[in-house]
């Protein structure tokens, strides 16, 4: 009886502290629900996620905001049953600070941060951000830490050591590391066309069970320390009024443990890598709203690496190794590293009026290669195969989002793998792959 009289009145209390707060402050929240499920034959492919998510706004003043987010997910193969603090952080606007056609913001707490691909660096992160806005170029600097976020929610597993520890049920927070993002971009570099620049750099912060340089084959160890710094480049723009394009290039340079064995020693050994790819789309707007997209991946490797993590036995280490995961597929999803992808795709909107006009249909294939003959982060392909081709993936996509808070992606096909005997393809994945997706979200 007392412990349900404190409950009513701590709910008093809260929903009290909460008029105070709309009266003082402008306050919004919400939430939304969402599924994400991707069914295959192969019980190992398979994923879900269902996420409750519950945020809250506040706005002291018209240039301060804090907004924090939490949730509640499960997930089929990760987790059961997971609460998270997904952000919780203050911006302040300082409009007109240089000029006054200049803005200075800056974000301070745990949010998203990421470089103007995404395909490098895309990941929530403890840190501050800084953007300066002028008529002609936007800057922005970003850092944060990364080891005091969940670890199943987290995809910088990008070293040997990440991958023991995350099959470690013990350890529950994510690999340590921090992450500085610099980016740039000049919005009207020629009418039409925007350049953007970008440097991340990650220092791994692991300091035990680590493997020394120059330690002998066979020292006990989870591996060694992977610090990188990325170059990115990138155009983008309209070249006439249906044809659009992305070009982009990053260099990697760094570090990383090499097992040497005509040395018979671990070796940390220079890395040079590289990021290319870019999309044309043209669009037929008067053609039920068309548009084909051709587009091109091509993410270095190193033909002697038996493994993407620390692999290398010869040489230095040319295979490319993003920060943040970034997969290349729906039921064939390798991580960008060793990998060529050319894919082609075709979407419209069948009806132009009534309850179905935000219904679109797509079609897409995607086929892929191994950009040499070493590992790719797939454990379906074997690693020693002259045949570089992977195989197809061939997808028809349905979206619909008949308003604003409730939408519905489903994308069914299948991957069909390179079946030779002689092909990259290990024996026990030569066949042909289903799968469906299954992306759902309502906002409240």
């Amino acid at each position: 009886m007392e412990r349900g009289k404190l409950m009513k009145k701590f709910l008093l209390l809260l929903l009290i502290a909460f008029c105070i707060l709309s009266f003082s402050f402008g306050v919004d929240f919400g939430g939304y629900v969402e599924n994400y499920s991707l069914l295959t034959s192969s019980p190992d492919l398979r994923e879900q996620i269902n996420k409750l998510a519950l945020w809250l706004a506040l706005s002291p003043s018209e240039t301060l905001y804090i907004t924090g987010q939490g949730s509640l997910a499960y997930s089929y193969d990760e987790y059961i049953i997971l609460l998270d603090l997904d952000y919780l952080y203050l911006t302040q606007e300082f409009p007109g600070i240089f000029s006054g056609k200049s803005d200075f913001s800056y974000t301070l707490g745990r949010f998203f941060q990421h470089e103007f691909t995404d395909m490098v660096f895309a990941h929530r992160l403890d840190g501050i951000q800084l953007n300066l806005a002028f008529p002609v170029m936007n800057l922005m600097l970003g850092a944060g830490y990364s080891g005091l976020l969940l670890k199943p929610v987290s995809t910088l597993n990008n070293t040997r050591a990440d991958m023991v520890d995350d099959s470690d049920d013990d350890i529950k927070l994510a690999p340590k590391k921090v992450i500085i993002n610099l980016g740039a971009s000049f919005p009207e570099i020629l009418p039409s066309q925007q350049l953007d620049f970008s440097v991340v750099t990650q220092f791994d912060m692991r300091n035990e069970g680590l493997i020394d340089d120059k330690s002998p084959i066979g020292t006990e160890g989870k591996g060694g320390k992977l610090n990188t710094i990325y170059f990115g480049m990138g155009l983008s723009g309209v070249v006439t009024g249906s044809l659009i394009y992305d070009v982009y290039g990053y260099l990697q340079l760094g570090k990383s443990l090499s097992l040497v064995d005509t040395k018979n020693e671990y070796i940390y050994r220079p890395m040079v890598a590289f990021l290319a790819g870019g999309s044309v789309s043209y669009l037929m707007r008067d053609f039920y709203f068309s548009k084909i997209t051709a587009s091109f991946i091509y993410a270095s490797g190193d033909k002697d690496n038996t493994s993407v993590y620390e692999g290398n036995r010869e040489g230095h280490n040319t295979q490319f190794m993003p920060v943040s995961e970034s997969k290349a597929g729906t039921i064939f999803s390798p991580n960008l590293s060793n990998l060529i992808k050319a894919g082609l795709e075709y979407s419209l909107k069948p009806f132009s009026s009534g309850a179905m006009k935000d219904f679109q249909v797509a079609v897409s294939g995607a086929v892929f290669f191994k950009a040499t003959e070493g590992a790719i982060s797939e454990g379906m392909a074997s690693v020693v195969s002259e045949q570089k081709y992977l195989g197809t993936e061939a997808l028809l996509i349905f979206n619909y989002r008949p308003f604003s808070d409730f939408g519905i992606t489903l994308a069914g096909g299948a991957f069909f793998p390179n079946s030779s005997s002689s092909g990259p393809i290990v024996d026990g994945y030569r066949d042909i792959e289903p799968g469906v997706m299954i992306n759902a979200s309502f906002s409240f």
